[in-house]
């Protein structure tokens, strides 16, 4: 049973107590849908996934908007988003989502490998959202492995649950993607906080503003090194869906992005019916925090062109 409960302090401080959180309720606990209201309008929710795993989930703009639901990056959280979060358009009209991802940021780290594996316990985690929070099919906003996780949705609940999706810095696994490689993480703290910094210096053509840094430095920590090794096993081949997507896509990749083979995006884009793609030439894999004006703009028309759906 799918359950949203009330942020509670000393359960947000588990992480950061390096203590691996399951957090399975007891069976029929009462639920409560009242969330913790911080600084900048951002409300807090916490959702209990299908396997126990606890959800955090940031929540602004207009609760009467259409529901954009947002997809962070690997090792990344909720805050990548604050952009997006914190404008004043985008807030007026839209109901703004965005949730850590199991072994992320403020949500359950679950011990077992399994719970990272496939897609069904990733789409499980956005189906548990979109229940708990009467989300009607939300527009998916996926950056990076962000994108991921929105085609893992679409493979298990199916295109028309969503009215659109949205991929940054990413081609969601609709092209091959080599197979993981490199050491392995280990429980060297030193050695991930220079991983942190490499990390975040690599997300950007130029250097992202010191307050964005320091958002994703400290999700990157908060991850711990069997919930990275459990993820390289998780499939990432979305190809089989790419004959089969009826849904608008828009694609965003940054013209200095590396990790993106754009000339490969732009004709996966041609054989998709109602996809586009925009390249924003001096940005890197960050777009929508790199030029977020313009990015916000973007999105915004995108939404706006999609059929009218009540976000309730």
């Amino acid at each position: 049973m799918r359950r949203l409960r009330r942020f509670s302090p000393w359960f947000s401080l588990l992480p950061l107590l390096g203590i691996a959180v399951q957090g399975a309720e007891a069976p029929g606990a009462p639920a409560a849908t009242t969330a913790e209201v911080q600084p900048g309008g951002i409300e807090f929710h916490q959702v209990i996934a299908p396997d126990g795993v606890p959800l955090n989930v940031a929540v602004a703009g207009n609760p009467k908007g259409r529901a954009l639901l947002m997809l962070h990056g690997a090792y990344q959280s909720y805050m990548s988003f604050i952009p997006q979060l914190r404008d004043a358009t985008l807030a007026a009209r839209y109901r703004l989502v965005a949730m850590d991802m199991r072994g992320h940021g403020g949500s359950g780290k679950p011990w077992k490998t399994e719970a990272y594996l496939g897609s069904k316990p990733w789409a499980d985690d956005v189906q548990s959202v979109i229940t708990a929070l009467a989300l009607n099919k939300p527009l998916l906003v996926g950056w990076s492995f962000g994108g991921y996780v929105a085609m893992d949705y679409v493979r298990e609940y199916g295109a028309k649950s969503v009215s659109g999706v949205v991929l940054i810095g990413s081609h969601g696994g609709l092209l091959p993607r080599p197979a993981a490689n490199g050491p392995l993480p280990t429980g060297d703290l030193e050695a991930l906080q220079v991983g942190a910094r490499q990390f975040m210096a690599a997300m950007s053509a130029a250097p992202l503003p010191h307050a964005a840094v320091d958002r994703g430095y400290a999700a990157y920590l908060m991850m711990p090194s069997y919930a990275r090794i459990a993820m390289r096993g998780k499939r990432l081949d979305n190809t089989d869906l790419v004959g089969r997507l009826d849904l608008p896509l828009l694609v965003v990749l940054g013209g200095r992005d590396p990790s993106v083979p754009q000339i490969l995006v732009r004709n996966l884009v041609s054989k998709i019916a109602g996809a586009r793609l925009e390249v924003y030439a001096e940005s890197g894999h960050s777009t929508f925090v790199e030029e977020a004006a313009r990015f916000n703009a973007e999105l915004d028309r995108f939404a706006r062109s999609l059929s009218q759906v009540p976000a309730r």
